[in-house]
């Protein structure tokens, strides 16, 4: 249950399938992929609840995992049923989702996305293609440039990236 005014639950349309906060904390974002949409939400300072922005925007098919760029300007969804990443720009004063999306095939199955601890790589694990993608991130439009991949074993399912930089 989310609240459309602080305070006041309401139920998500049709469930959530994964949630991310923008790093300044202001901002929620959910995705559903028994709806196919991404709503964006406003976070309450002191009692942490959420109120929704706008409307929801709609994703490819199946969206079942998100992940934020480091400074909140993009939004990033893997959408399962299509085998692709959604980008989605921003606008970090308001924390409203631009309608105009770009979409990058990624595999077989995709189930999870991580931005790497520096912010210039994202890494997306494929269940279907047993891999996982690896894409070089533009910070200034959001562009995903595939660099490599990775072999997995039967089923992978989920990404955890540690934010320790070695040099």
């Amino acid at each position: 249950v989310i609240a459309s005014e602080f305070g006041s639950p309401v139920e998500i349309k049709n469930g959530a399938n994964a949630m991310a906060i923008d790093p300044n904390g202001r901002y929620a974002y959910v995705v559903s992929a028994e709806s196919n949409t991404l709503t964006a939400y406003e976070i309450h300072v002191q009692s942490g609840g959420l109120r929704s922005l706008e409307g929801s925007t709609m994703t490819e098919k199946e969206p079942v995992s998100i992940a934020l760029t480091h400074d909140g300007s993009f939004i990033y969804v893997v959408n399962k049923g299509s085998g692709s990443v959604s980008i989605y720009q921003v606008d970090t004063t308001t924390g409203l989702i631009k309608k105009n999306s770009k979409k990058v095939i990624v595999g077989k199955d995709p189930v999870d996305i991580v931005i790497g601890p520096a912010g210039d790589y994202v890494y997306v694990i494929n269940e279907g293609s047993r891999n996982i993608m690896i894409f070089r991130l533009n910070k200034v439009n959001g562009d995903l440039q595939r660099v490599g991949e990775i072999n997995t074993g039967p089923k992978p399912v989920a990404l955890v990236m540690t934010s320790e930089i070695k040099q």
